[in-house]
């Protein structure tokens, strides 16, 4: 991967010297970090712009290497040759059918016509029953208005934050589907 960036730069990065590399794997779960990720994104912006995360994933802090990144065809969606859920394998493995059928694991084009009409349905789905962000957000804040404070990044970025947003959507209506 780290090679795949080079060539997107067309040069190949200085190493920071060891006293100044980022120590292990950022971790982005860490309190510490949520709190205030800023500082920790210049440090790797300076000495390690394309950090590896302990999950596996990739941080790019240079506009010019996300750029590259995502204009680079290597790095799009669908699973690579070598995973079990790459479309080769629908024979033989269901995660592997479903997988070429998903959206977030499809490349263009495949992924244009099932997008259109998930987003013509998602909206008519809106127009018919319009979420109340208002209430939403009224009732997410309250114990915090009372308390009158609150660490708005930790919250934000709590794991119960999405989950409370996606229980607003069961209770709604299916979305019809044609």
């Amino acid at each position: 991967m780290l090679r795949l960036f080079e060539r997107l730069r067309g040069q190949r990065p200085q190493p920071a010297p060891p006293q100044q590399r980022q120590e292990g794997p950022l971790d982005l779960l860490d309190p510490a970090f949520v709190r205030d990720p800023y500082p920790a994104y210049a440090r790797l912006r300076d000495v390690d712009p394309i950090h590896r995360t302990k999950s596996g994933g990739f941080i790019l802090t240079r506009h010019a290497d996300i750029v590259a990144a995502l204009a680079h065809p290597a790095l799009g969606n669908a699973p690579s040759r070598h995973a079990v859920v790459h479309a080769r394998n629908r024979g033989r493995h269901v995660s592997a059918d479903v997988a070429a059928n998903i959206l977030p694991f499809l490349d263009k084009p495949e992924h244009v016509r099932p997008r259109r009409l998930i987003a013509s349905a998602f909206r008519a789905h809106l127009r018919a029953y319009p979420l109340d962000a208002e209430a939403i957000a009224r009732d997410l804040l309250a114990p915090w208005l009372q308390a009158g404070a609150m660490e708005a990044i930790a919250i934000s970025a709590s794991r119960f934050r999405s989950r409370r947003f996606r229980a607003s959507w069961a209770c709604r209506p299916p979305i019809a589907t044609g």
